[in-house]
């Protein structure tokens, strides 16, 4: 890799998911200590591939709290449907400028070296049209096509129901909305 080259990108973060992320507070679904843990998982994103390459005991020690308090949040915002928890390609397949975000391997759990984190990309995505696409479609994938609580918190965010961001658009289920 070129010694000059420098990692550049962005992380966007969407108006209409931070709104749901605030209705799931204030319905106290998600806590403040929940919030702030999917704050750091959103510091820790990719910039080009949205992937986030985190532990736990990582974001135990960035937080300050027990181990448990950030696993409770953690399956919480899985639960939710805030982030869901991926496999990706073998460390040698990454692009190198990945792998230079990437926490310490020896750090790591032995069998941790492909997971990482996904965020809903309707509340922060990363790249174009194209890489958002991408995205929305490995976080259905990895929901198994099942409607979030986030996802309907968002539906109550905007009139119509429909949320389009780009490429990436959702409506709820008609059945889940009929609810």
């Amino acid at each position: 890799m070129n010694p000059t080259q420098k990692l550049a990108g962005f992380v966007m973060v969407h108006h209409q998911g931070i709104q749901a992320l605030e209705l799931l507070v204030l319905s106290r679904k998600l806590t403040h200590s929940d919030a702030f843990v999917f704050q750091l998982l959103i510091a820790r994103m990719h910039p080009l591939t949205g992937r986030v390459w985190s532990t736990s005991a990582e974001l135990t020690a960035a937080i300050g709290k027990t181990s448990n308090e950030t696993t409770r949040s953690i399956s919480k915002l899985k639960r939710l449907g805030v982030i869901v928890r991926c496999k990706g390609p073998k460390l040698e397949a990454l692009p190198q400028l990945e792998q230079r975000l990437m926490p310490d391997p020896a750090a790591r759990g032995p069998h941790s070296a492909r997971l990482h984190f996904l965020i809903d990309p309707l509340v922060a995505s990363v790249g174009g049209q194209g890489r958002r696409a991408a995205t929305e479609e490995q976080f259905r994938e990895a929901l198994g096509g099942r409607d979030t609580a986030l996802r309907m918190a968002m539906s109550q965010v905007v009139h119509d129901g429909e949320l389009t961001l780009g490429a990436v658009s959702w409506r709820p289920r008609q059945e889940a909305a009929a609810a």
